[in-house]
Order: C-alpha cells, then structure tokens, then sequence
C-alpha cells in the first residue's frame, strides 16, 4: 500500500477486493491495517452482492466483524437474493459470539429477509438454540411472525423437529396457540403434521390445547392420523 498499490481493485468473476479476501480468510490483523488504510467496508462482491461484513458474518470471524462494526460497517445492508442482513446470515450459520457482537453494536433483530422472517425465526428453523435464547433475551420479538405464511418462531422449530429450541420458546412464554396464515396451524399442528413426537409431548405437558382445530376442521390427533403416526396417536388420543 505504501507503493501505492490499489486497494480497492476487484480481481475474478466475483470481484473481491483485498479486504473481501482478508476477512473471509480470517486475517484479523490485515484487515485492520485496510480498514484503518481507507479500505471500502460497503463494496459488495459481483455474484450475491454481499458486503464484507455479511461475508464474515457468514463465516463466523468474529474478532474481524468486531472490527468492522467498531469501524462503523454497516450491519444493515442486505445481500441480493434473500435480503438477509449480516445479523440473519450470522444466525443461520449458528455463529453465537457473532450473533452476539453484532446485537451488541445493535444490529436490527427485528429486520426481515425477503419471506419475512427476522433472524429469530430464520435461528429457529435451524434449531440454533444457543442464538434463539441470546436474540431473545436480548428483546427480539418472539411473537413476530413471517410474510405470507404468518408463522412464528415457535412454528419452525416444531415443524422442524427441534425439541430444545422448541422447549427453550415454550419456556419464555411464546403463544403456543398462535396459528398460521395458511391453514390456521399451531405449532402442535406443525409437529404433529411431521411425527416430531417428543414436541408434541412437549407442548401437551405445556398446557398446548389438543383441541383446536384448523381452518378445515383439523385437530392434531387428526393430523397425526393423517401422518400414520401411531405412538403420536395414541399420546394424543389420551
């Protein structure tokens, strides 16, 4: 750089920069020496758009996403395709420590991708328990729902199968008779709807109401019938 090298130059069909490469890699050290060199934090990649900080985000480099929000990246840009938020990326990929700097620097926990799911609900679906307790603990709104589908945290972990992020939701008090856009499902319906047993269990030992129906008329029991799932039936049944 002293040389007067470029510091912005692309190379490759992708067009990284020096800083894209450094912070993918990892490179703490050489990404502060461009950062504090002028390097631009905003230049997005050619393929998805994707700045520097929703690169590292997506690979969990935590120290680098540290330096770049203290160098006043910003964490709200979205990528191309999905408009997922470097905070929604860092989430799905069950980065915790960088989930955790970047609510810390307050990034928007309530911004939502392109289905209209927040990264509450996009942690849940992945069943990344450690983020879902951090987002919410730190205020996100477990309730929120996403786009079209009108379904709630609680609902993609059921439909998901993941008992403990599932169990950690019922435990901070989300609505469990909440229902969908769709048909009118509730996350019991959801788990029923895929055999997750143990959620079903779960929700039921709850206080989850077995009796209310979808909008065609459906109980859980009459899901899980549906499904051919006979140790569900017969739980519910009881």
């Amino acid at each position: 750089m002293e040389a007067g090298a470029d510091i912005e130059a692309k190379v490759g069909e992708d067009g990284f920069t020096a800083l894209m490469f450094a912070s993918l890699r990892g490179h703490t050290a050489t990404v502060q020496l461009l950062v504090e060199a002028g390097a631009n934090k905003e230049v997005k990649d050619y393929t998805n758009c994707y700045t520097v900080l929703i690169f590292t985000s997506a690979k969990g480099h935590t120290e680098i996403v540290q330096v770049l929000v203290e160098a006043g990246a910003d964490m709200e840009a979205k990528v191309n395709d999905f408009d997922f938020t470097a905070l929604m990326i860092a989430s799905a990929h069950g980065h915790a420590a960088t989930v955790q700097v970047l609510v810390e620097a307050g990034a928007n926990m309530e911004a939502k991708d392109n289905s209209g799911c927040t990264a509450l609900m996009i942690t849940s679906l992945k069943g990344h328990t450690e983020i879902v307790q951090l987002l919410v603990e730190a205020d996100a709104d477990k309730e929120a729902k996403d786009g079209e589908d009108g379904r709630n945290a609680l609902m993609f972990a059921s439909l998901r199968g993941h008992t403990a992020t599932a169990r950690l939701l019922v435990e901070m008090g989300v609505d469990m008779e909440a229902k969908d856009n769709v048909h009118e499902y509730t996350a019991l319906m959801f788990a029923s709807l895929n055999g997750h047993n143990g959620i079903v269990q779960l929700l039921v030992e709850a206080g989850a109401d077995k009796e209310a129906k979808s909008m065609n008329g459906h109980k859980a029991l009459d899901i899980a019938r549906a499904g051919k799932y006979t140790e569900m039936m017969a739980f519910l049944e009881n």
